[in-house]
């Protein structure tokens, strides 16, 4: 079974602006907009060209979507602090009493002044 060429399989990929445009995109633009997007199919148009892939629009939105849901995660968690609480970093913050978080949350809703 002969391999195609590398040459053969770039030409295969399509276009960033036709990704763009391919309703398995289109979910993509809405969710996450046009920059970050774009910047994900280029990373995976990139890689598949690395890898001398012939990848389609479908698998590529596919890797775009999770790519983007990898990118989008939170990044902070829950961590414990064994060695006591410590104010001056942001590991050991003080544990706020629920009527400051519940007034917190309120005053978060509206507009206020700082």
């Amino acid at each position: 079974m002969l391999t195609p060429s590398p040459s053969a399989t770039r030409r295969a990929l399509p276009s960033v602006d036709r990704l763009l445009r391919d309703a398995a995109v289109a979910p993509l633009l809405e969710r996450y907009g046009r920059t970050l997007v774009l910047d994900a199919l280029r990373a995976e148009l990139d890689a598949a060209r690395a890898a001398h892939e012939a990848v389609g629009a479908a698998d590529l939105a596919a890797r775009c979507t999770a790519r983007l849901d990898a990118l989008m995660q939170p990044s902070q968690r829950r961590v414990f602090n064994l060695t006591g609480t410590v104010l001056h970093t942001n590991l050991g913050r003080a544990p706020l009493p629920p009527e400051v978080v519940a007034a917190e949350a309120a005053a978060l809703r509206e507009a206020t002044n700082l």
